[in-house]
């Protein structure tokens, strides 16, 4: 264990005013060859710590320079000029001025580090005007730009189906008033087939498929279920079983939900006698 040194006062006015002009790793040296010692930079650090000595300099003010890569006249215009242009502009003006060859890395890196920073917000400033004004006739429509009342080609009318993995054939049932892409405007074909059949659908039940293939939208293959029914049998994986099961794990779920409605119409009436008293 290395023996304490007692700092007299004359070393410690030496390290106090060496630091107000000094970084700590030029101050080791410093003080080693004033004094003739050995101190590393971390026990000349301790000493400044211990003793409360300021350098008396803020965030930011290095006694280095400010950049290894960049000159202080780069570092200058830089400043200057950041205000002016965005990162990539800005970098090939500074290679053309100083004949560099910087990357635009560097120079977003050497801006944030110094917090040099360009004042703008990227919004419109008031009583701004567009680049085209008074320039009627001079910038015509596109080519390809769409006219006045136009219909895209690939616009569907009312009526047309298409096929969705998910969720089977679709039939157009109206035409979208501002997002062509919306589904609101597309309805299942199983569940018209079946209102066509026997009426509107009732509140909490769904269309379901016999045989679990979407594709096969017919009367025949049609099966009014619960939601409930329909959750116990996505459970069971209703769609991807056997042809011979199918209707086993049907009768499965109905008696699955009965019991559960049965046990909790018990439960619920045990709950409200004990509330009563």
């Amino acid at each position: 264990m290395a023996k304490r040194h007692n700092y007299t006062a004359e070393e410690l006015a030496f390290l106090e005013a060496g630091y107000k002009r000094m970084a700590i790793r030029d101050l080791t040296p410093a003080f080693n060859a004033r004094f003739g010692t050995a101190r590393d930079e971390g026990r000349i650090k301790a000493v400044l710590q211990n003793h409360r000595m300021k350098c008396g300099r803020g965030y930011g003010q290095h006694l280095m320079p400010e950049s290894n890569i960049f000159t202080p006249a780069q570092t200058a215009w830089l400043r200057a000029h950041w205000p002016l242009y965005g990162p990539m502009y800005l970098t090939c003006l500074c290679n053309a001025a100083f004949g560099t060859h910087f990357r635009r890395t560097q120079v977003e890196g050497f801006l944030a580090n110094h917090h040099i920073v360009s004042n703008r917000t990227g919004c419109w400033e008031k009583g701004h005007g567009a680049w085209n004004k008074g320039t009627k006739g001079l910038t015509r429509a596109n080519r390809g730009t769409f006219k006045k009342g136009n219909i895209c080609w690939k616009t569907r009318p009312v009526g047309s189906e298409r096929y969705s993995p998910k969720w089977g054939w679709l039939v157009k049932v109206a035409e979208p008033l501002r997002c062509r892409t919306a589904n609101i405007y597309w309805g299942s074909k199983a569940v018209m087939i079946w209102e066509a059949a026997h009426g509107p659908l009732p509140k909490g039940f769904a269309v379901a498929l016999r045989d679990g293939d979407n594709r096969n939208c017919v009367e025949e293959n049609l099966m009014l279920v619960s939601r409930a029914e329909l959750l116990t049998l996505n459970g069971h994986r209703y769609k991807d079983a056997p042809g011979e099961i199918k209707p086993a794990i049907l009768a499965l779920a109905k008696l699955e939900v009965k019991a559960h409605c049965r046990t909790y119409r018990l439960n619920y009436g045990r709950k409200r006698r004990a509330q009563r008293g």
